[in-house]
């Protein structure tokens, strides 16, 4: 490799190499990018290679990486340690690396987050992205992030979270993308998001929330939060104001839950939504009062609910921004369902997937009633037994 002074990318990846030798790149001073990935490797430690600015050592065997053999690598900002061994983080990892602004330890066996971890020469890491997915992290303690005031993007998604303490996420205060989906989280603390006030997007979905609180997001507005994920949970009540600290919220999904009823007071202050999907749970009607909060909505999923009625349609002056929506697997009465289709055909408004077996024949768009009118009082449904009808079919 000495005969080799300005190489700038290396990349031997996806080879057998078990051993680095402590040298192998000495004397590449202009060595920027090193990949080591899908190799047979336990231990790595590289020596002294002071411009370099990524590395990635993922897929290999690697069990305990010591800071003490990182500290030739003063530049580094980018390190991929993900799809190892690791059962534990070295304390010192920020100090021997003071320009770290990716940390990538995702797929491993790590069981905690310390808050120690991320203490740097300056008494925080300069950390903008930290992925410890995929790994067995049970419980996030009170100011655990409380040194990555620069953190953009933290992946927390598949680990096995179940509690969530009040103060968890304090000092985040450049947070964007939050992603804990697919945890045991059965509950959320009051505010525990509250002082994420640079937060874009937050998925909770693939959880087991049952309810949401008035207090979820605090007091205070949180206005830059566009996205929201909250589908397949187990969600049986949402508070009429869990969601009024997000008044810019453009995109909302509540699919897949255990919702009977909608309160047109949570949707009132989301003037600005685009997409709600609320598909997959059980809800049996939805109130006129409702769909007049829907302003900017383009999309709206309700397929697979309880729905046989929609409000009348024909001389409505809301949803004049929908452009798709699924109506599927409800039990429509079929009177009602000719009214809400011909109406979408009117607006232009697509809804049917000929790849959907409800589309295809293969299964029941409605239900045959013997009145004839769209019959748009829930006791008189259920009186004439329309979805027990339904779902004996």
């Amino acid at each position: 490799m000495n005969r080799l002074p300005n190489l700038v990318y290396a990349n031997f990846s996806n080879n057998l190499i078990a051993e680095v030798e402590p040298n192998a790149f000495r004397g590449l001073k202009e060595l920027q990018f090193l990949d080591l990935t899908t190799n047979e490797q336990v231990n790595v430690t590289l020596g002294e290679i002071a411009n370099l600015r990524y590395l990635s050592i993922g897929n290999n065997n690697v069990r305990d990486f010591l800071w003490r053999r990182l500290r030739g690598l003063p530049n580094l900002e980018e390190l991929h340690l993900d799809s190892n061994w690791l059962e534990n983080l070295d304390m010192g990892l920020f100090l021997a690396l003071p320009r770290l602004r990716l940390l990538n330890v995702s797929n491993n066996n790590l069981c905690e987050i310390k808050g120690s971890l991320f203490t740097g020469p300056s008494g925080r890491a300069p950390l903008l992205l930290l992925d410890y997915s995929s790994n067995n992290v049970k419980v996030l303690e009170d100011s655990v992030f409380d040194k990555l005031g620069d953190l953009r993007t933290l992946n927390l998604w598949l680990n096995q979270i179940s509690k969530i303490h009040p103060r968890a996420f304090q000092g985040l205060s450049a947070l964007e993308s939050l992603q804990l989906q697919g945890n045991k989280i059965s509950a959320l603390p009051d505010e525990v998001f509250s002082n994420l006030t640079a937060l874009q997007r937050l998925d909770l979905s693939r959880n087991s929330i049952r309810q949401l609180g008035a207090r979820v997001f605090g007091g205070s507005l949180l206005g830059r939060l566009t996205h929201l994920d909250l589908s397949r949970n187990s969600i049986v009540e949402l508070h009429p104001l869990s969601l009024s600290a997000l008044p810019h919220l453009r995109e909302l999904r509540l699919g897949g839950n255990k919702l009977t009823a909608l309160d047109v007071r949570m949707f009132a202050p989301l003037r600005r939504l685009q997409v709600l999907a609320i598909g997959e749970n059980r809800l049996e009607q939805i109130e006129e009062d409702m769909l007049e909060t829907f302003e900017h909505l383009s999309r709206l999923d309700i397929n697979n609910n309880r729905l046989s009625f929609l409000p009348s349609l024909q001389a409505a002056q809301y949803l004049l921004r929908l452009r798709h929506i699924s109506i599927e697997g409800n039990p429509w009465q079929c009177l009602c369902l000719d009214e809400i289709t011909a109406w979408l055909d009117k607006r232009q408004v697509s809804y049917a997937r000929p790849s959907s077996a409800y589309y295809s024949g293969r299964k029941p768009l409605c239900v045959v009633t013997p009145v004839e009118q769209c019959l748009r009082d829930l006791k008189a449904v259920r009186a004439h037994g329309v979805i027990e009808s339904y779902e004996q079919i």
